[in-house]
């Protein structure tokens, strides 16, 4: 999570999920405040869509800001 944290303070927009069967509730905490992702395997599908959601949002946000 601390590599995570570095790499989104060089790039804001990057979304980050980490995906194992051993995630505990303070972990899923942790990632939220950090504006990351933590799902639980096995992920359901409604997990998925909430992350993939999120990184075409960004991706959009940054299509704009690029002026596309």
């Amino acid at each position: 999570m601390a590599l995570a944290k570095r790499l989104q303070k060089q790039l804001p927009d990057l979304i980050v999920a980490f995906v194992s069967a051993d995630i505990g509730p303070s972990t899923v905490r942790l990632a939220k405040q950090q504006g990351q992702y933590a799902l639980r395997k096995p992920v359901q599908a409604g997990d998925v869509r909430v992350v993939l959601a999120a990184v075409h949002e960004s991706n959009v946000r940054a299509d704009k800001d690029a002026g596309c």
